[in-house]
């Protein structure tokens, strides 16, 4: 369990025109063609509230919005998987089981296989309770992976101290980093896992919140202020470069793009806007965001899907697009939980 919740707060969503920050790369970008944003848009978005999220676990929040009219249906089916948090997998058309034993936390949609037929999560052993106070963290934590076509399910690492924790999945490859109780608002180093061989590797030093997506690692790390105002990408052999710089700015990864181009959040102590890096130091600002942050995204053929608010003008579900910007689909206060199908 990392010492910030994986989701980001949320927080009201508006447009705002295209400037340049201070500091900022170049706004000069190219463009990149998608699929038509709303015309002839017909499907169903899983999702879920972003009350819910904010809240924990709920399972029996998974549902659909249907696209056109923004309506929110719960399924029945992801209530009976009671996986924690829903997640939902597209190739097989349904909700991730629960599985057995003790979690240590909620199945998540970057440990799910790019093909959707596997995924990871982890698993804790813990030491004799405490009778005079709260339970201490878990002695070991066993990474599982899951084979869904077979329902077989393997332990293919366990750790003790440092306790490592997988941040995403792209077979054969486990991302993990370090659980770290007293990091901060640092986060932690980077680390591989073979899951055909179990051997682990370090591929960064760079403390972050690290995002995985596409088989590279994303983040924000911090430069010669307290902000995580770098963000690079770190290749699985270590290689790190940097792609946007913004001085005294949180920046963390909010999605790639259906065109392959980062959205990257930049957040100030008072503003937050979303920029599309077209290349390493060239992008430019998209879209503001009202004094906070997401509640997530996710990129399909259509575009990325972004939740917005928990209430108010800000809340609903959008759909962004290079070509089309931001535009609202739906009222409902929603997180997407994959691509619109």
């Amino acid at each position: 369990m990392h010492t910030t919740p994986r989701a980001m707060v949320v927080l009201a969503l508006i447009l705002a025109s295209s400037c340049s920050l201070g500091g900022a790369p170049s706004t000069t970008a190219e463009s990149s063609p998608t699929a038509s944003p709303t015309k002839a848009l017909a499907c169903k978005l899983p999702a879920m509230s972003a009350i819910d999220l904010a809240r924990g676990d709920n399972p029996a929040a998974g549902g659909f919005v249907t696209i056109p009219g923004g309506q929110f249906t719960p399924d029945p089916r992801a209530a009976a998987a009671g996986a924690g948090r829903p997640v939902y997998d597209a190739v097989i058309d349904g909700w991730l089981p629960k599985p057995k034993g003790d979690l240590w936390h909620s199945i998540d949609v970057h440990l799910l296989a790019p093909d959707g037929l596997s995924f990871v999560y982890e698993s804790a052993k813990y030491g004799p309770t405490n009778p005079n106070g709260p339970s201490g963290p878990p002695i070991s934590l066993a990474v599982h992976v899951v084979d869904i076509r077979h329902g077989s399910d393997r332990v293919v690492y366990e750790s003790g101290a440092p306790l490592l924790d997988p941040v995403g999945y792209a077979p054969p490859l486990i991302f993990l980093t370090p659980i770290c109780f007293e990091c901060g608002a640092g986060g932690s180093s980077l680390w591989t896992l073979d899951e055909r061989t179990g051997s682990l590797r370090k591929i960064s030093d760079l403390s972050s919140y690290w995002s995985i997506a596409g088989g590279v690692a994303w983040g924000g790390v911090t430069t010669t202020t307290s902000s995580m105002d770098r963000l690079v990408r770190v290749e699985v052999d270590g290689t790190v470069t940097t792609w946007l710089m913004q001085p005294g700015v949180d920046l963390r990864l909010l999605a790639i793009g259906s065109d392959g181009r980062p959205l990257v959040t930049a957040q100030r102590s008072n503003s937050e806007t979303v920029w599309r890096v077209t290349q390493p130091m060239k992008g430019e600002e998209v879209f503001g965001v009202a004094s906070g942050g997401l509640s997530g995204a996710f990129s399909d053929r259509y575009g990325t899907w972004i939740g917005g608010a928990q209430s108010g003008a800000g809340a609903g579900i959008f759909l962004y697009t290079a070509s089309g910007g931001l535009q609202r689909m739906s009222d409902f206060p929603g997180v997407p939980l994959g691509g619109c199908i």
